[in-house]
């Protein structure tokens, strides 16, 4: 190892020299004897100059040092060594082990390889695959930014060994606890995802034969008061799920999702959503006792669609009921609202459908007592879960051209939610075994 001295040393100056490796000294060298190179590229080879220096520290931590500690360099019953090509954050390196029958290779559940991935190469490449648009960008994003060169197809084929792996582990980290005086909130929807034909068979299409199969999404969360005695969201707290399954099996995984995240019983808890007929009967069934809330923006937009039928001429007119009873609706709840259409509806020539329209406020007028939520500072909106299925689903999973068998959609979108979480890192630093100190 090369240090600096009082003079210069490789060209720098009086104490900005520090300690090389040998890579970088030769880079170092090379440019002392020849010069050249843009800062970009002098940059890069030393980029490269430490990866080889880096590759060359871990090929000898897994083939000596952490076998020795943990005594699997001797063990009783082997037959022979077995090299492998393994993926490390440094790029890949040929690790020798001690191969056992009935066993495998030790070495490797104490590593703890996935797709022949350490954990931390691991994290990184289920990072790029998830939150990158497609595997094709994550391949190029690896290659760009930390010099990986991992081909599209070994991304996806690691995202669907990994993926049913870390739902199984569940969350790696010990959840948050509920503070006294915090609450809950619950949201749920669904979202389409193009998948392909022979998925879509005896799933009925809106307008014609269906492209997109339902994805259900649920979000999470804590809302604690602030000194100023608004309630907000704890960030930290979000966690997200989604999956294709029955309103049943979802809402049983919701409430399990929700209590390993630290999100079990509270005094109050609050299940915001659209208003469809699904959500309220898993609220009954695994949600007892929460408070219902319809979501006020599609309240909102059914009322729009009711001044319309009320004034189908005049659109100027319709607008203005609309932001009229639209303020009503937001302090007093939907009560005032259903009288005054029924009253409208009397003399309406589309009365009949006026009424029609009504009944999804007459369904969920307890859950439309916006005035009274809001006083107790309840969230009135599903942004949290409107949102989750823009950016966490739809940004990933309903792109141009893409069609999904559903269980590759399921796993990405779950590592997906993971890392949005910020448990994604949480769950690989946990694998393999950690290095032993040295006997006495």
């Amino acid at each position: 190892m090369a240090r600096g001295r009082g003079g210069e040393k490789n060209g720098c100056p009086p104490g900005l020299a520090g300690e090389y490796g040998p890579e970088a000294e030769a880079l170092a060298g090379r440019l002392d004897a020849e010069g050249g190179g843009t800062s970009a590229e002098v940059e890069e080879a030393l980029r490269e100059a430490l990866r080889r220096e880096g590759a060359r520290f871990l090929r000898e931590h897994y083939q000596v040092r952490l076998p020795r500690r943990l005594g699997l360099d001797r063990i009783a019953g082997s037959r022979g060594v077995r090299t492998r090509t393994i993926l490390t954050s440094q790029g890949e390196i040929e690790v020798r082990r001690l191969y056992v029958p009935g066993r495998g290779c030790p070495l490797d559940a104490a590593i703890g390889l996935t797709g022949g991935c350490t954990p931390l190469a691991a994290e990184m490449l289920c990072h790029a695959a998830a939150m990158d648009e497609s595997y094709g960008k994550g391949e190029v994003s690896l290659g760009r930014l930390a010099g990986l060169r991992v081909p599209d197809r070994r991304l996806q084929r690691l995202v669907g060994r990994a993926s049913p792996q870390m739902e199984a582990a569940g969350a790696d980290r010990k959840p948050d606890q509920l503070l006294p005086g915090q609450r809950i909130d619950s949201q749920l929807d669904m979202t389409g995802v193009p998948v392909r034909p022979e998925d879509l068979v005896g799933t009925p299409g809106r307008d014609g034969e269906p492209r997109k199969k339902q994805l259900k999404v649920g979000v999470g969360f804590r809302r604690e008061r602030g000194s100023d005695g608004q309630w907000r969201t704890v960030r930290s707290s979000l966690a997200h799920l989604v999956a294709w399954e029955s309103p049943e099996a979802f809402g049983g995984r919701m409430r399990d999702w929700m209590r390993s995240r630290g999100l079990g019983a509270a005094d109050v808890h609050t299940v915001t959503a659209d208003g469809a007929p699904w959500i309220w009967e898993l609220v009954r069934v695994w949600f007892p006792g929460a408070r219902e809330i319809v979501d006020f923006y599609h309240a909102a937009e059914h009322l729009h669609e009711l001044c319309r039928l009320a004034r189908p001429r005049d659109e100027a007119a319709a607008d203005a009921l609309f932001a009229v009873r639209r303020r009503i609706l937001k302090a007093y709840g939907a009560r005032s609202l259903v009288r005054h259409f029924e009253a409208l509806a009397a003399d309406s020539p589309a009365g009949r459908e006026i009424l029609a329209k009504l009944d999804y406020f007459r369904t969920n007028l307890a859950r439309m007592e916006y005035g009274a939520f809001r006083r107790e500072g309840l969230v009135i909106g599903s942004g949290e879960v409107e949102g989750s299925c823009r950016s966490l689903v739809n940004q990933r999973a309903d792109l141009s051209g893409q069609r999904w068998h559903p269980q590759g959609a399921l796993n990405v979108l779950r590592i997906r939610g993971m890392i949005i979480d910020d448990i994604h890192a949480a769950y690989w630093r946990n694998r393999g075994q950690p290095l032993p100190p040295p006997s006495a």
